[in-house]
């Protein structure tokens, strides 16, 4: 008994309570304490406290009921963790699914008519993102990425309880560790409460990862050429990302896809260049065409997605896009000056693939994608329209549609 109920248990004894009266009292103290105990488990037991990838350690009151995105394309991830529940708890998200991946906004909003009302945030990418919209929402958790600096000062001024995770870093760095990517899906299952859905993802990925490299190890025949670009348009060159400028002003190193590429066995014809070759990039890895055409590359993969709206003439692959639309939009890009005379060309091996698989966690299935038309016999079993279709049938609450990566092969 503690001292609390003793000094009640006097001054209820000066009033002349008796010692029934006294004992009843007692038993009523001591049982207000204990509910009072239990309240405060149950209250510190709805706390749940993580460390982002930014080394944050940030503490979040479940359940987590008004989310905002401030990219967008975090939906992807989001909606994998929460299904049905994704409609009620954002409240606010950036604008870059509908400007840069519209097929699947349409997808996401057919699916969820309300979330065509939701929010949506200025773009950090032009500074029309700001607090004030933020604030507004009343946000129990904001997600961004570690790449806005400034937006993520900003936010840490408003006070707003946020996560720095890596969602769209599956293929930052080396692609086998998947560290970034992974850890952020199951910091943010812990924070919603679905640890258990996150992990069945991050076990169904890394099972086919798994696969793709073993497989990789064993391969002996020779290394295969390959020239991957963000495919904008048929008329001008895109990026290869190769390069990015360092803080000196000048290249410094690899970045998405080229890290991607280094992982599977091949030999990207942007990223091998001598220090003298640099002349031929521009910012992003913007390839010369004179060069592209000496290395005569023995594979060409163009990076599209559904629906650009900054490029209506990109490689159109998607959630909205049919495999007539695909094949004519790869086949526009064959038409440029001196393509009829590349290899990859004349033997039906050049492709087409979503941008979106540098997004989320589906992303496993375009790298399975390209170990595939890099070594089609050694993975001749591998089905990765399959793969890709099995994971929205087990984790997605969209369905799968469309046509996400094809080749000259295909007609």
């Amino acid at each position: 008994m503690n001292n609390w109920v003793f000094r009640n248990l006097r001054i209820f004894s000066s009033f002349g309570f008796g010692y029934l009266d006294l004992l009843l009292v007692t038993i009523v103290l001591l049982c207000s304490t204990g509910t009072i105990k239990a309240q405060k488990l149950k209250s510190d037991s709805n706390i749940v406290t993580v460390t982002d990838i930014a080394g944050r350690t940030v503490s979040f009151k479940q359940p987590i009921k008004r989310i905002v995105l401030i990219f967008g394309k975090e939906i992807y991830d989001l909606s994998s963790l929460l299904g049905d529940e994704i409609e009620d708890k954002l409240v606010g998200w950036g604008p870059a699914l509908k400007t840069s991946d519209n097929g699947a906004y349409i997808k996401f909003i057919e699916r969820f008519p309300r979330l065509q009302k939701t929010s949506f945030l200025g773009s950090y990418h032009n500074g029309t993102l700001t607090m004030e919209q933020l604030l507004a929402l009343k946000p129990d958790l904001v997600i961004t990425g570690s790449g806005p600096r400034n937006t993520i000062e900003q936010i840490e001024k408003t006070k707003l309880p946020y996560l720095v995770l890596g969602l769209g870093d599956l293929f930052k760095g080396k692609v086998q560790n998947l560290g970034i990517a992974h850890k952020s899906l199951l910091i943010l299952g812990k924070v919603l409460g679905k640890e258990q859905k996150a992990k069945e993802i991050t076990d169904f990925v890394d099972s086919h990862m798994d696969t793709i490299f073993s497989r990789l190890s064993r391969i002996k025949s020779p290394v295969p050429s390959v020239y991957l670009e963000n495919a904008t348009s048929a008329e001008v060159y895109g990026g290869t990302e190769v390069y990015r400028y360092g803080n000196a002003g000048g290249f410094d190193k690899l970045s998405y896809w080229s890290t991607m590429l280094e992982q599977v066995r091949c030999n990207n014809i942007a990223a091998n260049t001598s220090s003298e070759d640099k002349s031929y990039f521009a910012y992003m890895g913007q390839i010369n065409p004179e060069y592209l055409l000496k290395a005569d590359p023995d594979v060409i993969i163009l990076v599209g997605t559904s629906g650009f709206l900054n490029f209506p003439t990109s490689i159109r692959v998607g959630y909205d896009v049919s495999k007539s639309e695909a094949l004519s939009s790869l086949e526009a890009f064959t038409k440029r000056p001196g393509w009829e005379n590349l290899k990859a060309v004349k033997n039906c091996r050049v492709y087409a693939l979503s941008f979106e698989f540098l997004t989320h966690s589906m992303g496993f299935v375009g790298l399975e994608q390209i170990a595939k038309w890099l070594y089609p016999n050694e993975f001749k079993d591998i089905d990765p329209e399959e793969d890709l279709r099995e994971f929205h049938k087990r984790f997605m609450p969209i369905e799968y549609s469309g046509v996400w990566m094809i080749g000259l092969e295909d007609k």
